[in-house]
This record gives structure tokens, C-alpha cells and sequence, in this order.
């Protein structure tokens, strides 16, 4: 990376990382607070200078939930005891798969149901869902409802 002067950060052998708090980082903890990630020191032998770099967070935004289009298959997850859900999902056309040990459906039978939308399985860590021990990732979370019904109807 390179900045205005032209100095290669990559070039320079950083001999110092510290953490926000530690020895060293009490001036720049005060001037950025929170946003302060690190502070490295760096060596630069073409001046001889010692640089002082911080890692500060400029931007912090929420990361949007998955889009899906309405042809595209999901993985919902459903407890065995919530009969209500698993009938919402059976009238939506889904199928349960008892390989992944979850419903799938086409995402745009369920998209008007926050119930069910919010169930839909992204990577997400199933151990607070009452009734599910062991659960599989799902492979693939998403694929189109056109092709994938038929392997779902077998």
C-alpha cells in the first residue's frame, strides 16, 4: 500500500501491534475511543524513521439479510413439536427433507410470513431451536424451486 509520500508500508517491518488499552496506545485511544482497532509501530530503514500507523473503523453498517428471488428454494427450520409451522409450510408446498432435517420450500410461497421467513437457515447455529439435536447444514440453502421439486417430491 502505498501513500502520498511514496513510503511502502509492506516494505517496513512492523515491530509493534498492539490493542486498544495496552501500554503505548493511551494517546490514540483518547483521540479515536471505540474506533481505535490497533496501533502498529513500524520501522522505516530507507529514512530511518519510526512510524506509529493506527486501525481505525470509519463505517459500521448492519450486514443486510440474504435476498432471495420467489424461484428459489430455502431451507426453513422447524422444530418437530410446532405442528402450526410444519402445516403453514405443508400448505406453501414444502417438503420436509430428513437428510438436512429441514423443510424446504419455494421462497416465494412464504415471503409474505415474517414467522417463516425468519426461520430460513443462512449458516446459522440451530442449538436454540427446541427439538433439534443434531442438525446437518443444509447443501445447498438455495436453488431453484422449478428443478429441485422433483428431487423434494420423491
Amino acid at each position: 500500500m502505498d501513500n502520498e509520500e511514496g513510503i511502502k508500508f509492506k516494505e517496513m517491518k512492523a515491530y509493534g501491534h498492539l490493542k486498544p488499552g495496552q501500554k503505548g496506545t493511551q494517546r490514540l485511544v483518547s483521540r479515536f475511543g471505540a474506533a481505535l482497532v490497533c496501533v502498529r509501530y513500524r520501522h522505516d530503514e530507507r529514512t530511518g524513521d519510526n512510524l506509529t500507523t493506527a486501525e481505525i473503523i470509519v463505517d459500521r453498517r448492519p450486514r443486510g439479510a440474504p435476498r432471495y428471488r420467489d424461484a428459489d428454494m430455502v431451507a426453513v427450520a422447524v422444530a418437530y413439536t410446532e405442528t402450526a409451522i410444519r402445516d403453514k409450510l405443508k400448505a406453501a408446498g414444502g417438503r420436509w427433507n430428513p437428510d438436512e432435517r429441514v423443510w424446504r420450500v419455494c421462497f416465494g410461497a412464504i415471503r409474505g410470513d415474517a414467522e417463516l421467513v425468519e426461520r430460513i437457515l443462512g449458516g446459522i447455529d440451530l442449538v436454540g431451536i427446541v427439538g433439534i439435536n443434531e442438525y446437518k447444514s443444509p447443501i445447498p440453502v438455495t436453488g431453484s424451486c422449478h428443478r429441485d421439486r422433483e428431487k423434494l417430491l420423491i
